[in-house]
């Protein structure tokens, strides 16, 4: 499908630049291209434009409302770059192909990008725009989804506004107040490699089929992890503690996404069962019943490889991924309904020498995000390992001041009364910790479209959710 099918859709102006945008290949750590398109936006609108030392973009545009106090709209450029392992697809240099399904669009076989697409198309129909407003200051943040790197390295000299809306939530007419900060782990463990022993059998393991996804978005739900079920299917097979590990890729590159497949090789001195297999996947789909549908173990007999892991090298990733923290950790007392704290364990690949396990830690609070960063480091140095920890983001707590949330929550409901419509707090991360960090008094409420699966081939925007997000944003904007 043709990108220009989105401009069918309403607004028009909103798809006009969601569709110039997706046109342009935006992966984290890749964001020349898109970085110049957005300056180029900026004069073609005789706006002016600054770009801070981390590649930041803030594009201010005058208002219409003397004495009003400016506002601030932030979204970020990047995207997170995942595509269907056998597409061939390349997101360094191909961009998302998006199709209309139903109330939806999504991307083939491809993350979309509306994270934070929506965010960042909004802003720029904004400023592009001609209605009643106050001072705009629009910010743009790179690598946000990589740690959040541009808002932890933005000028803030650049701006002046106290309050802000942060244009990166998922669920149209919840308004964000709080979210967890957190970090990154990479970690690795020696492996010994040796000649793969005659009389052996080799098996291609593979898994696939999970739902992956946001780890702070969709962890709660209780998802599948392929890593996890890596190590599970290893002990279900392992009755003799004789297989060998060949090959090992769990998961992607991203942290902060589920790991939604697993690829491996097991060389042992025996034949495996298919009624084993068939049995550990009966076993799986019925624990994961209303939650994976579509989960699949295929375990096939291939050509020996030339080397293998030392049982004892397979025996310690095995341990390692055993000993992890992993999953949903607590649940907030002040917040019932609100994942505390939270370990994601994002990918463990084997190559040369080395096996490399990277994860990431949230949390509400800043001095659990450090507990649970200590026990994955632990992990790695009892099985003679090293880790590094990055990417640290700030928590953003609630706030005392609850002028804009009110507001938006007004207006909202004035336009939507028959619309579900609240604040919440959330365990996923955002930018809005960080700048609150840069910005001292800064008011903050995050806001969103209805958007699903991100940072997953499944994820999807609603065309219906545009169109009342977009009236809402502006209605919001000329009532402030």
């Amino acid at each position: 499908m043709s990108i220009d099918s989105l401009m069918i859709l309403k607004p028009s102006i909103f798809w006009k630049y969601f569709s110039e945008i997706t046109t342009i290949p935006r992966c984290s750590r890749n964001l020349d291209a898109i970085s110049d398109y957005v300056l180029d936006f900026a004069k073609s609108k005789s706006l002016v434009a600054k770009k801070d030392d981390a590649g930041n973009i803030v594009i201010y545009k005058p208002g219409s409302k003397p004495g009003v106090e400016p506002i601030l709209l932030q979204a970020h450029l990047d995207m997170v770059c995942e595509a269907c392992p056998d597409s061939g697809k390349n997101m360094l240099f191909e961009p998302p192909v998006p199709y209309i399904d139903g109330d939806w669009v999504r991307a083939k076989d491809s993350t979309l990008g509306a994270d934070d697409g929506v965010g960042f198309a909004l802003i720029l129909a904004i400023l592009a725009s001609d209605f009643p407003h106050p001072d705009i200051e629009a910010l743009l943040t790179v690598d946000e989804e990589i740690g959040l790197l541009g808002a932890h390295n933005f000028d803030a000299s650049l701006v002046k506004s106290k309050r802000m809306l942060n244009i990166d939530s998922e669920d149209e007419g919840v308004f964000t107040i709080s979210a967890a900060g957190g970090n990154e782990t990479t970690g690795t463990i020696p492996v010994e490699r040796i000649d793969t022993p005659s009389k052996t059998h080799a098996y291609a393991v593979v898994l696939t089929g999970l739902q992956g996804g946001h780890s702070g978005v969709k962890i709660h739900e209780g998802r599948a992890n392929a890593t996890i079920l890596f190590s599970r299917l290893f002990h279900h097979l392992n009755t003799n503690a004789n297989i060998s590990i060949g090959a090992l890729n769990c998961g992607g590159i991203r942290s902060n996404v589920i790991a939604g497949h697993a690829e491996a090789i097991f060389v042992l001195n025996e034949k495996i069962s298919a009624e084993s297999v068939q049995v550990f996947t009966e076993n799986i789909k019925r624990e994961y019943v209303n939650v994976e549908s579509n989960i699949t173990i295929t375990v096939k007999e291939i050509d020996p490889p030339k080397t293998v892991l030392t049982r004892e090298s397979t025996q310690a990733i095995i341990h390692l991924i055993d000993m992890l923290p992993y999953g949903v950790i607590n649940y907030s007392k002040q917040f019932p309904e609100v994942v505390e704290s939270s370990v994601n364990i994002a990918q463990v690949k084997v190559a040369d020498e080395l096996c490399t396990v990277i994860t990431s830690q949230r949390s509400l609070f800043e001095h659990a995000i450090d507990y649970y960063t200590e026990k994955t480091e632990t992990a790695f140095r009892v099985l003679g390992g090293n880790v590094k920890t990055y990417a640290r983001y700030a928590a953003w707590p609630p706030q005392e001041k609850d002028d804009l949330v009110n507001h938006l929550l007004s207006v909202y409901k004035s336009l939507f009364p028959d619309r579900s419509s609240y604040s919440e707090v959330i365990h996923a991360g955002l930018e809005s910790g960080e700048l609150l960090k840069k910005i001292p008094g800064l008011e903050v409420v995050s806001i969103g479209a209805d958007l699903e699966d991100v940072h997953s081939i499944r994820e999807r925007v609603s065309i219906s959710s545009i169109e009342r997000t977009w009236r809402f944003l502006r209605t919001a904007l000329e009532q402030l």
